[in-house]
């Protein structure tokens, strides 16, 4: 395995573990914005944007190379649910279904 320009390139050319390296920075992206993401002195519009811009985009930084395989579109669905479920602050026990968090 080799970190090249930001991603990591494998000799059997998945990239499952580049997608979970990606994963957990734009994690600790918006850990570190936190305070700001989850602020309800904020418009949600703002705290959207921020997202886009803050953390998505260091998500999705060299994905064009990404080929996808079951395992990676599941950790990128499953991901692509827990940033606004967290900006919003709905809790896992609350049962909220996918599309009402994205509407």
């Amino acid at each position: 395995m080799i970190a090249y320009l930001g991603s990591l390139i494998t000799e059997d050319r998945r990239c499952e573990k580049d997608v979970k390296r990606r994963i957990d920075i734009a994690r600790s992206a918006f850990i570190k914005m936190n305070k700001i993401l989850t602020s309800r002195k904020i418009s949600i519009d703002t705290r959207k944007g921020l997202c886009v811009c803050c953390v998505w985009s260091t998500f999705l930084y060299d994905s064009e190379t990404w080929t996808f395989a079951k395992i990676a579109t599941k950790a990128l669905q499953a991901y692509e649910m827990w940033m606004p479920r967290r900006v919003l602050e709905i809790l896992w026990t609350e049962r909220k279904g996918n599309n009402e968090v994205l509407q």
